[in-house]
């Protein structure tokens, strides 16, 4: 529509600027499209990947804390142990240094 005081010149070179206007504002709504398409495909690549590998990681640690339970429990037997066939290795004050001797040369002082 044109308006009568406007003259057509004027009125073409203002719709000159708004069909320039509306396909940049055009384009800047594909290019987020674009993006938003993007972030979408990440997020469920994300959301696949911890669905895959978070309960495998999850027993992964579940094993590893047993295995750390299992290696303290094995530590206390032979400690018990070592401390049953070699009363000198009980731990005292004086004879720490007995103690670190016998680890050091690895055989019965």
């Amino acid at each position: 529509m044109r308006l009568p005081w406007v003259s057509r010149k004027a009125y073409q070179a203002r719709q000159r600027r708004f069909a320039v206007a509306f396909a940049s504002v055009m384009e800047q709504h594909e290019t987020t499209l674009h993006d938003l398409r993007i972030a979408e495909t990440a997020l469920e690549a994300e959301r696949q990947w911890r669905l895959t590998s978070l309960p495998a990681l999850l027993a992964a640690e579940e094993r590893a804390v047993k295995a750390e339970a299992r290696v303290a429990e094995l530590e206390v037997a032979v400690t018990r142990e070592l401390t049953t066939q070699f009363p000198e290795l009980r731990q005292t004050r004086g004879n720490r240094a007995l103690i670190n001797a016998y680890h050091e040369s690895k055989e019965r002082p």
